[in-house]
């Protein structure tokens, strides 16, 4: 897990100042976390696959705290080299 702060262009609201980044060994994991943060939450970015992350997506939940979910792309043996 990781914290990042809010991103430079977009406004300054209570619960986006600081974000919380959840990191999840695969894609079923993320997809369960996910779903459960946006219970009576809502989506900021839908969960999707990018270049750098098998899933990505942002959560604004219940309480008004912004949550990445975050699966790593599992890199082969040649590039973790």
């Amino acid at each position: 897990m990781f914290v990042a702060d809010s991103i430079a262009d977009e406004p300054n609201e209570t619960g986006n100042r600081l974000q919380i980044c959840i990191t999840t060994p695969d894609v079923e994991t993320s997809t369960r976390f996910f779903h459960a943060l946006l219970e009576g939450g809502e989506v900021v970015m839908p969960l999707q696959e990018l270049y750098f992350s098998a899933a990505l997506g942002i959560v604004k939940d219940r309480f008004g705290i912004t949550i990445q979910i975050f699966t790593p792309r599992n890199k082969t043996k040649d590039e973790a080299l």
